[in-house]
């Protein structure tokens, strides 16, 4: 006996409550409406990516590379960044090396998007960050093939910052912050010197 035919003797016979009825009635409606049910795939829903690979485009320009690995330590609000960073220059009768490292920590206002709900967080829209830059240079004498000497430079940087995002997982990240520099002279011939200044960035990478 079909459904349809057990509801209408049912109605008939008086035996079917007020709230069966309903039951009865919402059952079909109810499992298609399950069957159409599936994963989340708006662009933010559930949490956001953990983790993100990015590169300074700017910096092959200047005969660069650097790379740094961010990860979500603690949604939705820090995260924390590592680099590292290869630098040469061709000075004339001279060229130098620098190898950087850094390390940032990264405070997200929102913790997604503006006007977007990104679930339980995502690595996207304004942030606060404190930056920490260590280099170390090498200057060498091309002609002569000998070192002539090296420095070792500090740079601590308070600064602001957006990521944009686009299909989710590729970012766009401009910063600009006040960074405070001392350069050190590893062999102590010469005093430390520090000065203040502006610093901008720019990475894009891939989340995920």
């Amino acid at each position: 006996m079909t459904r349809l035919a057990r509801l209408f003797l049912g109605v008939v016979g008086g035996t079917l409550t007020g709230g069966a009825l309903a039951g009865a009635l919402s059952t079909p409606a109810r499992a298609a409406e399950e069957a159409t049910e599936g994963p989340p795939t708006g662009p933010c829903d559930g949490p956001g990516p953990r983790n993100d690979i990015a590169v300074e485009p700017f910096s092959f320009a200047a005969r660069a590379i650097a790379l740094q690995y961010e990860r979500y330590v603690l949604p939705p609000r820090f995260s924390l960044v590592g680099g590292l960073g290869l630098r040469g220059a061709a000075l004339g009768d001279y060229s130098s090396t620098t190898y950087d490292g850094i390390v940032e920590w990264r405070y997200w206002f929102l913790g997604r998007r503006p006007f977007v709900a990104c679930g339980r967080g995502a690595m996207a829209g304004p942030y606060v960050g404190f930056h920490f830059d260590t280099g170390y240079t090498t200057l060498r004498d091309r002609i002569e093939d000998r070192t002539v000497g090296s420095q070792i430079t500090f740079t601590e940087i308070l600064g602001v910052g957006y990521r944009g995002t686009l299909w989710r997982f590729f970012e766009i990240t401009p910063s600009v912050g006040l960074a405070v520099v001392t350069e050190t002279d590893p062999g102590g011939h010469f005093a430390a010197y520090t000065r203040l200044t502006l610093a901008f960035g720019l990475t894009a990478g891939w989340m995920f």
